[in-house]
């Protein structure tokens, strides 16, 4: 939900427009920015325009302050001169006194101002130029991760029948066996999936196996019968990646299981993409996001009424190609999984919080080149306000709806879709645009 959040401000958001150092090479080459004078004791030590200005001054000084003591019948010398005026001056005593100070201050001005151009410029790097004139707008972006490595497979590498949790428990030897059991407890303790429109996958005697990135089973109640559910965990920091997919997939569905869940805090848009290419006939592959708070351990009150392994189901997309080589794509919506009857069920688009477009994926990294925001339609008010001379309104119409704009192909031929619900769980969806060599 945070990143879901975090992308909508970022990208319906106004920003300051600075002025760069360098236009061909952009921000890379920096920033125009605020410039003050550091002023030390060596730059006014080793300041030879100093000792000229004092020697070019004194002559006018000593004249002023020999007149000075002239007319008011006193002795003083440079720095005795009182600073106030004395009451019983008259008007000469006055005018003297005004035009030797005004002389000592011209002198400590151009001294100032001497010292102020022969320091060391500091350079404010908060405080860059702004050109008032121009809008910037988000771009294109990627929400990265640290790289983790995925769960590792036990090196029991032979299927192993149903046995008692404890002595499950006990051949399962990856590194993160810990968190393995967390997991499995914490499901347990939910008793279940949670699925869109309130339906739950009852999961009963869910107890851990050792089947390679199957770390443990289940059973489920579906139109009065019984499925045998298998159930794979991603790492506890990382994606669920498509090698776990490719591994897990004929293992369950050589040991007699129906529904296979994979349960992650994020996805590979590839892991994804190779059951949607390659569907495993009588086995169901469904894709649970486990919420993040599981991470913070025993501050998390967990129960049967909570929601931290939800599924949402996969994205209905339709792409359309133009004369002109160019493709549009469709959120027709999407497909959600009925666990109580076994069937899908399709949402519409416009009920989606947000969706994004990647018109290039490199089968990496998915990189934000579209962004439409259907089920907020105040998301784009306030960039649309900043830029109404430069936008016409249609096109903010387009961002809060399914269609995407026209895009030329990259050089993958390949597009990425992600789609995010309200809760803050994502599904993508990657499609090939033509045949690649």
């Amino acid at each position: 939900m945070a990143l879901a959040i975090a992308r909508q401000r970022l990208l319906t958001a106004k920003y300051d427009y600075f002025e760069l150092q360098d236009t061909e090479r952009g921000p890379g080459g920096g920033f125009r920015c605020e410039t003050l004078p550091q002023v030390t004791l060596e730059c006014i030590a080793k300041n030879p325009e100093i000792d000229a200005i004092a020697a070019k001054a004194q002559p006018g000084i000593d004249a002023v302050l020999k007149a000075l003591n002239k007319v008011l019948h006193e002795k003083w010398l440079e720095w005795e001169v009182p600073q106030e005026v004395g009451k019983a001056w008259d008007k000469d005593g006055k005018e003297a006194h005004r035009r030797f100070w005004e002389a000592k201050r011209a002198k400590r001005k151009e001294i100032d101002a001497s010292i102020l151009r022969n320091a060391t410029p500091e350079t404010l790097y908060d405080r860059p130029f702004k050109k008032t004139r121009i809008v910037r707008v988000s771009g294109p972006f990627t929400v990265e991760a640290i790289p983790a490595p995925a769960v590792e497979a036990p090196d029991a590498a032979a299927p192993v029948p149903q046995f008692e949790t404890s002595e499950a428990e006990g051949r399962i030897s990856d590194k993160a066996g810990d968190y393995l059991s967390d997991m499995i407890n914490l499901l347990r303790l939910q008793g279940g999936v949670i699925f869109p429109k309130g339906r739950k996958m009852e999961l009963a005697n869910i107890r851990a196996v050792s089947l390679g990135f199957v770390q443990a089973e289940a059973e489920s109640g579906q139109n009065g019968k019984t499925l045998k559910v298998a159930i794979g965990f991603g790492p506890q920091h990382g994606p669920v990646t498509a090698y776990q997919v490719q591994e897990s997939t004929p293992a369950a569905k050589m040991n007699g299981y129906d529904v296979l869940l994979f349960c992650g805090f994020s996805f590979d848009p590839e892991a994804r993409a190779l059951i949607q290419k390659t569907p495993v006939k009588g086995l169901t592959v469904e894709f649970v996001n486990v919420a993040p708070d599981v991470l913070i351990g025993d501050l998390l009150k967990t129960g049967r009424a909570s929601q931290i392994f939800t599924a949402y189901g996969e994205p209905d997309v339709r792409l359309t190609k133009g004369k002109d080589d160019t493709y549009v794509v469709e959120l027709a919506g999407v497909d959600i999984y009925d666990p109580l009857t076994g069937k899908a069920e399709s949402t519409r688009g416009e009920d989606a919080a947000a969706w994004f477009l990647d018109t290039d994926y490199d089968g990496m990294t998915f990189h934000i080149c579209q962004a439409f925001f259907p089920g907020d339609k105040d998301a784009w008010d306030k960039l649309q306000r900043a830029l109404k001379a430069q936008i016409e309104p249609e096109t903010f119409e387009l961002m809060r709806g399914t269609k995407s704009f026209p895009f030329q192909p990259g050089k993958h031929k390949r597009i990425a879709v992600k789609v995010i619900d309200f809760r803050g769980n994502e599904v993508p969806r990657v499609m090939e645009l033509a045949a690649r060599k």
